[in-house]
């Protein structure tokens, strides 16, 4: 049972170990306002006023856009929402602050508020070379346990940003996670988990899934997905391990693919090596592996990851000695950027630094030093930074540079890198290690930072106190109670076997000794072959060579006993042959197993082997068996291994088994004279052709005379079947030619013999093409071609000597060639046949292979009619064609089959004029007017060229007259044209002024299609599209930088009447003219419980200039300035006959709120921070309510609020729009609702009567126009409906950009969805 527990228990440990260590690490949540800043990238920013802006004269990464300018009441904030279970929470941002006129004073200060907490402070310091301005990075190490983050950053600026500001820039946040399975854990302890997921409960300081679950990013979960594997032990599922190239299991990787590296700690593959890591080949080493992989030791690190620990607030309990402008309970100026690298120091901290540390080192023999070096801006003329290790010293300057680039700092100054690896020989203890930096130019002009800062030692081997290095870690000191082992040097206790310890040191024993103690000769065990201890001698079947061998040497295995060599043997083991001493051979009839004391017998008819098998036979017992054959049945013998001795074959056979006549092979050789060697036959040895049976091993051959014979005799009365060519009635006598003794093949006759005797005269002719004998010659006709029939002549020979030389000819043709007689050809039989009619002379094979034509035709072989004339059957002659014809074939001369000129097309077997000509009166084609396609005369058109029409082939309205057969079409700028197709005599729809006919006031051209369409309703004169203004209507205002026309402040958008009418009176930004309707209020006017904009609380409204204005002292609310027009008296006051006055003995008191006042009371400043001066009362600031004691966060959805409940908000952010009941819900409002109805109707009743008219303008325009310019029109009237149809969706579609944009083909959709915003909020 433990058995079957271990393997999941161990697996459980590595699982938890490996997610705990992923998660210890803390987790960025935050990486924000990075770089170049764009509109984008504050998308979750929430501000009064957007913008991003390089920062006049800003430093470092300050030339870089930023989020600013913030100040006077515009604070910027963040929230992020769907944290992980976590316990800590660390930020930084930095923030660039700075003021024009105004200098800041002691209490101005910006602050960083994170979840209503006050996180950080700033206040104002001036700084190296910035005297109205400073760059502070403000960070917060807190703890923090819920899952929203909500951030801001405000000030309590009291002059506009014109005069003092801030911007920021760089905000990251980090987050250590709970152990994985926890919903919240302890706030000392991130693996100790509080409360757990639904389907979990407590066990121990974790949280574990039921049977039906498994635990996943602190959620139970009823399946793992994909990527994941369940571990249905634990209830976890585990990641599979990605990009290995051979997985080690399913979370650990033994090699990762290409483009990856291993990290040696977790066996897992990154692209990149984690921070604290170093590549080295293929893997991620720990910086001190570079020392030695098993004993380099990392003893110190700082700031080896961008500022995701504690380092840069612990940097302050070391000896570093960098400031900045910022106040030290919150944050501390230490760290700033260099490109992308996060640093120590840097532009903008103090110039020169020193810093030391001491540490406490294990036995080491070597350390490495690494860190990276930042000389920022100008190093060229001069400094240095020194690092010290003890006694050895590393200076740097701008000489150890590798290169020089622009990274960070001022502009005009490039920067470099240095890279810091040094290792150096050392064993002190403890370590005592400085840095400084000296600089002789102010902190904008040469400064210094760094960060990946380590150092390693590699250590000793284990127990040792002293070491060196040559080639191997050698120890040279041991710890007390350890022995130090010469051989290897390294430590040991007890020391190993075959040495024993004494004074500190480990001595080898003696030889006999496996084991020794207290001596070398005093054994506790023996060594190999020894027996015996404390003395161990050596056993029986060993010596000791001289007595002094290490070890006993056993003897060899053929000896029993042996005496100073292995070989040497005194006594032989089993089956040997004593004899044979000192080598003790096997005796006979055995055979010997190397190594094996004992021989072993060999098989049962062996006298010799090499092993027990037959095959390993070497000598046989009987003379019958062969011993080349491992004692197999010698040849002309059989039988088994069963007996000795094996039985004889018969004579016929060679080799035979079984029996004496089963024969396996034949007798083999040389064949004695007149004697033929036997074949085998399946078990049998038979006579083969030629010979006969005597039951001898070879068999006596036939006489030559015979293919068979029967014997006993070789005569040729023996024969049963001759040799061919042979008579077997004769005795085998020749057939023909004639015979030779000895040979079985008849000689031949000469070729032109049929028989012939023995002089090789013919006795009768071969074949039937010779004659006369003895000799037989050829006949007429035929020639010699020493074969018996002789080869025939050619047909046109008589006679010949061969098959191309005729010596006379045959009938009926002439020498010297024999060929046919002229107006004559041979045929394929060589007979000579009449040529053609058609040919003076032919070649064949046909008789129309005309050499020689006939008078009137051309054109050998064929000799055709010439082109103009034509062929008639049986008639040599060719009559001529008809004059309009080039070629014809009759039978009549006008059968045309091609015409004579280029102006005439066939038409049937006729040549008729083709299309634009016509036949004049002298048969000729002339050529029709340029405008006609067809015509009759010169003057008579029957069909027009291209877009022509009626007799004259005019050109249709609205294309030019330029004399070519296709009119050109006008440009779309006119409707008729002349001279060229830009010269308008007549405008296009919406254009004046020919010729150029430009766009109608009120009009733009659309680039594409020249067409004029309307601007939109806000602008004068537009250009490009229909909203991109060049001047506006009515008394809206120009914004040049966008082209476009809105409504100026205090007034709003009216999309029916499209002008822009006043607000109400205590508006700024509005949506109606109805109080009700205010987005922004006046200056100095507030909400109040009904969303109204009023004056505030101890004010009145100024109705001429529409500000509100402080009461009289005596007053707690008033309709004017004086005492006398208060509408409630001030505490400490009375009504007196309609007049505020202050009752006897009351005195003023200052308010708990303020931190001082004037003499009437007024408060001059706050106590608060939170609070801002507003008519002499310390107020909330934006985006807060007054808790009585303190300002409290609003909702995230209120912009002004009076409390901290959803529905206390007196005005909303962007996006959202307050409600009856004080919530901000989403932008739909039912005003919205009723422009978008009442543009619907406008829209629709300008839609109809602009189709009336239309409809209207079409039945005219039909009535007027030819069809050819119908068809012209077609596409114009077609652009203008879709304009029609454009108004129609300017007018239907108030608050729809995009169905704007997508029907007019928008050319800038992001500037008419800035309309439409504008539209929806003011």
């Amino acid at each position: 049972m433990i058995s079957q527990l271990k393997k999941p228990l161990l697996f459980l440990m590595f699982a938890f170990q490996w997610m705990i260590k992923a998660q210890t690490e803390m987790v960025q949540v935050a990486f924000e306002l990075q770089g170049n800043v764009q509109m984008s990238d504050l998308a979750n920013w929430t501000c009064l006023s957007k913008n991003v802006i390089v920062v006049n004269g800003g430093i470092q990464n300050w030339a870089q856009t930023c989020f600013g300018p913030l100040g006077q009441n515009i604070p910027a904030s963040r929230t992020i929402t769907g944290l992980i279970p976590h316990n800590q929470l660390i930020f930084t941002i930095d923030v660039f602050y700075q003021y024009i006129f105004t200098p800041f004073v002691s209490t101005d200060n910006i602050q960083v508020i994170l979840d209503g907490t006050q996180a950080s402070y700033l206040s104002f310091t001036a700084y190296d070379g910035f005297t109205s301005a400073n760059l502070i990075t403000c960070t917060g190490n807190l703890t923090h346990t819920v899952n929203t983050l909500s951030l801001n950053v405000i000030s309590n600026y009291i002059h506009p940003l014109s005069d003092q500001s801030y911007y920021i820039r760089n905000f990251q946040a980090w987050v250590k996670p709970c152990h994985f399975s926890c919903t919240q854990c302890s706030v000392s302890n991130s693996q100790i988990c509080t409360s757990c997921p639904a389907y979990a409960t407590l066990n121990g300081n974790f949280c574990s899934c039921d049977n039906l679950h498994f635990m996943l990013n602190n959620n139970c979960i009823s399946s793992c997905p994909s990527g994941y594997t369940p571990d249905t032990v634990n209830r976890i599922c585990l990641l599979n391990v990605l990009n290995c190239a051979s997985a080690k299991n399913i979370t650990a990787c033994n090699a990762c693919n290409a483009g990856y590296f291993l990290n040696t700690q977790d066996l897992t593959c990154y692209s990149k090596c984690p921070m604290g890591l170093e590549t080295v080949g293929t893997n991620c080493q720990p910086y001190e592996y570079q020392l030695s992989p098993q004993t380099g030791k990392l003893l110190f690190s700082l700031f080896d990851r961008p500022w995701a620990t504690n380092q840069e607030f612990s940097v302050k309990s070391t000896s570093f000695n960098i400031c900045g402008g910022c106040t030290p309970q919150y944050s501390i100026r230490v760290s700033g950027w260099c490109g992308n690298d996060k640093i120590f120091g840097g532009y903008g901290s103090q110039t020169s630094m020193t810093w030391s540390k001491q540490i406490t080192a294990p036995p080491h023999y070597r350390y490495r030093l690494y860190v990276k070096l930042y000389l920022v801006d100008n190093w060229i003329g001069g400094g240095s930074v020194t690092i010290t290790v003890d006694s050895n010293t590393y200076t740097y300057t701008s000489a150890n540079c590798p290169q020089y680039q622009q990274l960070c700092g001022s502009v005009i100054y490039n920067d470099c890198i240095i890279v810091v690896d040094q290792t150096a020989a050392h064993t002190s203890t403890p370590i005592n290690i400085q840095m400084s930096s000296s600089v002789g130019q102010g902190s904008t002009q040469q400064t210094f930072g760094f960060n990946n800062f380590y150092f390693a030692v590699d250590q000793c081997t284990p127990n040792c106190l002293v070491c060196t290095f040559t080639t191997i870690n050698a120890c040279t000191q041991c710890a007390p109670g350890y022995y130090l082992n010469t051989i290897d040097s390294q430590c040991y206790n007890p020391c190993p076997d075959g040495q024993y310890g004494l004074n500190g040191v480990c001595y080898a024993c003696a030889v006999q000794c496996a084991t020794c103690v207290t001596s070398s000769t005093n054994c506790l065990t023996c060594a190999a072959n020894r027996i015996g201890a404390p003395t161990c001698n050596c056993a029986d079947g060993s010596f000791s060579l001289n007595g002094t061998a290490a070890n006993c040497t056993p003897c060899n295995f053929r000896c029993a006993t042996c005496s100073n060599t292995v070989t040497n043997c005194t006594q032989c083991a089993a089956n040997r042959d004593p004899v044979t001493i000192p080598t003790c051979s096997c005796i006979a009839n055995f055979y010997e197993i190397n190594g094996t004391p004992a021989c072993q017998p060999c098989f049962n008819v062996c006298s010799g082997c090499t092993g027990p098998s037959q095959p390993q036979c070497t000598a046989c017992k009987s003379p019958t068996r062969d011993p080349t054959q491992a004692c197999a049945c010698a040849a002309h013998y059989f039988g088994d291994f069963n007996s000795l001795a094996c039985n004889t074959c018969d004579p016929t056979c060679w080799n035979c088994s079984n029996t004496s006549t089963n024969c396996t092979s034949c007798p083999s050789g040389s064949a004695p004279a007149n004697t033929l060697p036997r074949n085998l036959n399946g078990s049998k040895c038979i006579c083969p052709q030629g010979s006969y049976e005597t039951q001898q091993p070879y068999c006596p051959a036939c006489n030559y005379r015979c293919a068979i014979c029967t014997g006993p005799t070789s005569t040729p009365a023996d024969c049963q079947q001759c040799q061919p060519g042979r008579q077997l009635a004769n005795n085998c006598a020749c057939i023909s030619g004639f015979d030779i003794v000895g040979q079985a093949a008849c000689s031949a006759c000469p070729v032109q013999c049929q028989t012939c005797d023995a002089s090789g005269n013919c006795l009768v002719c071969a074949g039937t093409t010779r004659q006369v004998i003895p000799q037989c010659l050829c006949k007429n006709g035929y020639y010699e071609n020493n074969t018996p029939e002789c080869a025939q002549c050619m047909t046109k020979c008589g006679t010949c000597v061969n098959g191309t030389a005729c010596t006379s000819c045959a009938a009926g043709r002439d020498p010297p060639n024999c060929d046919c007689s002229y107006g004559t050809y041979s045929d394929p039989n060589g007979v000579c046949q009449p040529c053609h009619p058609n040919c003076l002379s032919c070649s064949g094979p046909g008789s129309n292979q005309c050499i020689q034509c006939s008078p009137n035709r051309v054109s050998p072989p064929y000799c055709n009619c010439p082109i103009g004339t034509f062929s008639i059957t049986n008639q040599v002659t060719c009559p001529r064609c008809e004059p309009s014809c080039l070629t014809c074939n009759g039978p009549n001369s006008n059968n045309c089959t091609s015409c004579d000129t280029s102006n005439r097309i066939l038409s049937g077997n006729q040549c008729v004029c083709q299309d634009g000509y016509f036949s004049n009166i002298y048969g000729q084609c002339q050529q029709c007017s340029t405008f006609c396609a067809k015509c009759t005369d010169a003057q008579t058109c029957t069909q027009c060229n291209g877009n022509r029409y009626g007799k004259s082939c005019s050109c249709p309205s609205g294309f030019l007259e330029n004399q070519v057969a296709v009119c050109p079409v006008c440009d779309p700028r006119c409707a008729e044209c002349s001279v060229s197709s830009i010269n308008c005599t007549v405008c296009a729809a919406n254009r004046i002024s020919q010729p150029q006919c430009l766009c109608s006031t009120g009009f733009y051209e659309i680039s594409n299609t020249k067409q004029c369409d309307v601007c939109q309703w806000q602008c004068a004169t537009c250009q490009t599209t229909s909203d991109t203004c060049l001047s506006c209507r009515g008394n809206r205002v120009y914004i040049q930088t966008q082209n476009d026309c809105i409504c100026p402040d205090y007034t709003y958008e009216d999309y029916v009447s499209q002008q822009c009418p006043s607000c109400h009176s205590s508006c700024k930004k509005c949506s109606g003219g109805l109080a009700s309707n205010c987005v922004i209020c006046r200056d100095s006017y507030v909400r109040d419980s009904l969303n109204n904009c009023v004056c505030p609380s101890n004010t009145y409204e100024d109705k001429v200039n529409f500000v509100c204005k402080q009461c009289d002292v005596s007053c707690l609310t008033c309709a004017g300035s004086s005492n006398s027009q208060c509408t409630q008296c001030a505490v400490g006051y009375i009504n007196q006959q309609g007049v505020c006055v202050k009752q006897s003995g009351q005195t003023g008191t200052c308010s708990s709120l303020c931190s001082s006042c004037d003499s009437n009371y007024n408060c001059i400043g706050c106590k608060d921070t939170l609070r801002q001066l507003l008519n002499g009362k310390c107020v909330c600031l934006g985006g807060t309510y007054d808790a009585g004691t303190s300002c409290q966060n609003c909702n995230s959805t209120c912009l002004q609020c009076s409390g901290a409940s959803s529905n206390s908000c007196t005005q909303c952010r962007n996006g959202f729009i307050l409600t009856s009941d004080g919530q901000c819900k989403s932008d739909v409002t039912e005003q919205n609702t009723q422009s978008l109805m009442i543009g619907l109707i406008v829209g629709f009743s300008v839609f109809a009567g602009l189709i009336l008219i239309y409809v209207i303008y079409r039945i005219v325009k039909n009535q007027m126009a030819k069809q050819a310019a119908e068809e012209n029109y077609a596409y114009q009237d077609s652009i203008n409906l879709n304009n029609q149809s454009q108004i129609y969706n300017r007018n239907s579609g108030i608050n729809s950009p995009q169905n704007h944009v997508q029907n007019q083909g928008h050319q800038n959709p992001q500037h008419f969805e800035n309309q439409y915003m504008r539209a929806s909020f003011y």
